[in-house]
């Protein structure tokens, strides 16, 4: 129901306050929690029992979206070949990133000519903080554009266990845009509908060239 539906008209600036402060108090540091659990769980995450089941090869170039140092430590490829475009947990000090990219207008998030100020303001704040969450994929791509803009000797892009969506769309388009017009392309899936989304994405997205291939794996 709306929240004014409830609105106490005899208690109306302590009403009003408690419609605001509730965004406040709760909706906000749930967020800030969620930010904090990731990076713990990220933290936690063991990978000494882990074993490699690919031949990858160690003078190859590597985008890695996973935080954690597996490329490393589980199948010594030396760090200079390797970008952790979102962070990584190696002693460097990085953020981890993650988030969205739908960044809206605070102002334009709420056109219900019936809202009341109040409402207005608490929906505003909402919008606030999840832009807040927003990944400026453009800027990541140009803090390591010695890896996107120098991969004219690349003939073979392999993409493995990532996932396909438009929150990383800024990344494929841009790989794309610098491999030779001959490159290979493999794309890997796992389950039988993955390649109706993948191939429904990148068509889309206008990704779909002759040279790309999916493969199970």
């Amino acid at each position: 129901c709306r929240p004014h539906e409830e609105f106490d008209y005899d208690h109306s600036i302590q009403s009003a306050a408690r419609v605001t402060d509730s965004v406040d108090a709760f909706f906000k540091p749930q967020l800030d929690k969620f930010r904090d659990l990731f990076v713990e769980w990220v933290n936690g995450l063991d990978i000494n029992a882990a074993e490699p089941f690919l031949n990858l090869p160690r003078n190859a170039k590597y985008l890695s979206f996973n935080y954690t140092e597996t490329l490393e430590q589980i199948y010594a490829i030396p760090p200079e070949h390797i970008v952790h475009i979102h962070g990584s947990r190696l002693p460097h000090g990085e953020e981890y990133v993650f988030g969205h990219f739908l960044k809206k207008s605070p102002e334009d998030v709420y056109g219900d000519e019936e809202a009341l100020t109040f409402e207005s303001e608490a929906h505003e704040n909402v919008v606030r903080w999840m832009n807040d969450w927003y990944k400026p994929t453009e800027d990541y791509i140009l803090k390591h554009r010695d890896l996107f803009w120098h991969l004219e000797d690349v003939h073979l892009v392999i993409y493995m266990g990532k996932t396909i969506n438009k929150v990383d769309k800024d990344y494929f388009c841009e790989i794309q845009e610098h491999i030779p017009d001959d490159a290979k392309v493999y794309m890997t899936y796992h389950g039988d509908i993955e390649p109706i989304q993948i191939v429904g994405y990148l068509e889309e997205e206008s990704l779909l060239y002759e040279n790309w291939r999916l493969i199970r794996w």
